[in-house]
C-alpha cells in the first residue's frame, strides 16, 4: 500500500483552512447564542408637547454574545433621531417601510413570535379622552393587560413598577414615562427574518405562476 505524502505547503493549507472552518463555525454559534439588550431611559411621550417627546431621553442597544459578554453598544437620543429624520435618505427609506406594511409585503403578524424578556420596567401612564365612561372602562382594560405581559415575560417581579390614571378634562390626553431594559435572543430575531424572508420568496413565486397562468390564458 503507497501512503499518501501531502508535501508542507499543501498540510499548512489544509491546516489553515479547518481553522478557517472552525472560527467561522465558533462565530456563527457565538452569534446565534447572543442577545440584544435594550435600555430606554426617561421616554416621556406626551400629545400635549410639541414634537411629542422629551428632549432628554436615551436609547441603548447592546449586543452581548453568551449572554453576558458586551460587544456593541448603541446610543440614540433625541438630537441623533431629529437629524435622522431630515436626511432624504432616511424619509426614504421609511416611506417605503410603510408602504411595505400596507401592501403587506412585511407581515406585522411574524413579529409576535418574538420572544423577550423583561429585566426592568418602570411605567408611568396618564390617560384621558373626551368620554369620561370611556376613559374609566380603559384604564382597567390597560392594567389588566400590562399585568399579564408583565407576568409572562419578566422573571423578577421586584424590577417592575407602573402606574396608570385616569385624567378627566374632556379631552384626548396621553402621558407615558418609560423606564425599561428588555432582552431579546439573537436566535429568534434570525428565526423571524428566515420566515420573512422565506413569505418574501413565496409570495414572488406566486406572482411568478400566476402571470405565467395569465400567459397561457389568450392562447
Amino acid at each position: 500500500m503507497e501512503k499518501l505524502i501531502l508535501n508542507p505547503g499543501k498540510e499548512e493549507l489544509i491546516l489553515v483552512f479547518i481553522y478557517f472552518v472552525l472560527i467561522i463555525f465558533i462565530l456563527i454559534l457565538l452569534f446565534i447564542f447572543s442577545k440584544i439588550r435594550i435600555e430606554i431611559d426617561n421616554f416621556e411621550f406626551n400629545s400635549q408637547l410639541k414634537g411629542f417627546t422629551n428632549k432628554n431621553y436615551k436609547i441603548y442597544f447592546k449586543l452581548y454574545i453568551l449572554k453576558f459578554i458586551p460587544i456593541l453598544k448603541i446610543k440614540i437620543d433625541d438630537k441623533k433621531i431629529r437629524k435622522k429624520l431630515k436626511e432624504d435618505k432616511f424619509k426614504a427609506k421609511t416611506q417605503k417601510i410603510e408602504q411595505d406594511i400596507l401592501s403587506k409585503k412585511i407581515q406585522i403578524g411574524e413579529f409576535k413570535n418574538l420572544d423577550f424578556e423583561i429585566k426592568k420596567f418602570n411605567l408611568n401612564l396618564e390617560l384621558g379622552t373626551e368620554n369620561a365612561f370611556l376613559t374609566s372602562m380603559l384604564i382597567p382594560i390597560i392594567s389588566a393587560l400590562i399585568s399579564i405581559l408583565l407576568g409572562k415575560k419578566s422573571k423578577d417581579v421586584t424590577n417592575t413598577k407602573y402606574i396608570i390614571k385616569p385624567i378627566y378634562i374632556n379631552q384626548n390626553l396621553i402621558k407615558i414615562l418609560i423606564f425599561g431594559i428588555f432582552d431579546i435572543k439573537m436566535f429568534h430575531i434570525i428565526n423571524i427574518l428566515y420566515s420573512l424572508i422565506k413569505k418574501e420568496g413565496e409570495n414572488k413565486n406566486e406572482r411568478t405562476s400566476n402571470r405565467r397562468s395569465y400567459d397561457y390564458g389568450y392562447e
